[in-house]
């Protein structure tokens, strides 16, 4: 029965260790939209007001010059939303990047071209005026329309969103850029938040020439509340398309290394009961 007992004790901290390596583990999950079943297997679509619902696949070219893309209509009451949960740690970063086609044209002071950011829930999006609560990013018009520049911003329920840091404006062309963020828990109510802008050509593939970014420390009790969150973008105006969505920590390791200790360590504890 010891030596029973002995298999079971090292199986249940073989089960420890797995959790904790696993809760530090990062891998990335990345969808380039070569297909229609990505959009459709793995992301929710949310409208929160009456406008033609957005991010509709499209088998033109995209990133690279390859068959696949996201195409509008665009409306920042159009959310899409990676439908599963991501968990947020205390002091582990959490970061994501997506890849969008922006042309010149026209547009309003102060409008938003791209927004990313997490949500909390799969029913919630991403505008300042419909949104419920979110910790967002993005890319906004100038006031004068002739540049652009960064933002980040945060909202709770009841509360009026406030933008919490904006970059210097900036000028950039037609072309493919990427927005990637990155949100590392603080504690129970504070993120540190950045954000950053990189140029990838005409085609998306050309090394990334860094344009601009943010750095910032910002409350969103709400969002910190619920332990987990969901990534989502949305866009407006001079947005064309969106392609190569990639996340860190994939959501789903947590559960695979978990999961597959406790049933070994069962199995080991039901094999020392039957041999007692």
């Amino acid at each position: 029965m010891q030596i029973n007992q002995r298999k079971f004790m090292k199986a249940l901290l073989l089960t420890l260790s797995l959790i904790a390596s696993s809760c530090f583990s990062q891998a990335q999950v990345a969808f380039y939209f070569d297909q229609p079943e990505e959009l459709s297997n793995n992301f929710t679509r949310v409208q929160t007001r009456d406008f033609t619902l957005g991010f509709n696949y499209s088998s033109s070219p995209g990133v690279g010059g390859t068959s696949g893309r996201l195409d509008g209509p665009f409306h920042q009451s159009n959310t899409l939303l990676y439908n599963q949960p991501l968990p947020l740690v205390v002091n582990l970063p959490l970061t994501a990047s997506t890849y969008f086609a922006y042309t010149n044209g026209s547009g309003r002071p102060n409008q938003e071209v791209i927004v990313a950011g997490l949500v909390g829930g799969l029913n919630q999006g991403l505008s300042r005026f419909d949104g419920i609560s979110f910790l967002a990013g993005g890319l906004q018009i100038s006031g004068d329309l002739t540049k652009v520049q960064l933002f980040l911003q945060s909202k709770t329920s009841g509360t009026v969103t406030t933008i919490n840091s904006l970059s210097p404006v900036f000028t950039i062309s037609d072309g493919w850029y990427e927005l990637t963020s990155a949100w590392t828990p603080l504690n129970a109510t504070e993120f540190q938040y950045s954000l950053d802008m990189s140029f990838h050509g005409s085609d998306g593939i050309q090394p990334g020439l860094h344009l601009a970014g943010l750095t910032a420390q910002i409350a969103n009790s709400e969002i910190a509340a619920n332990g987990f969150a969901f990534y989502g973008i949305t866009g407006l105006y001079r947005l064309q398309s969106v392609d190569n969505i990639s996340i860190v920590p994939e959501p789903s390791t947590l559960a695979l290394f978990s999961g597959g200790g406790l049933f070994l360590a069962l199995r080991l504890f039901r094999r020392a009961r039957a041999k007692t």
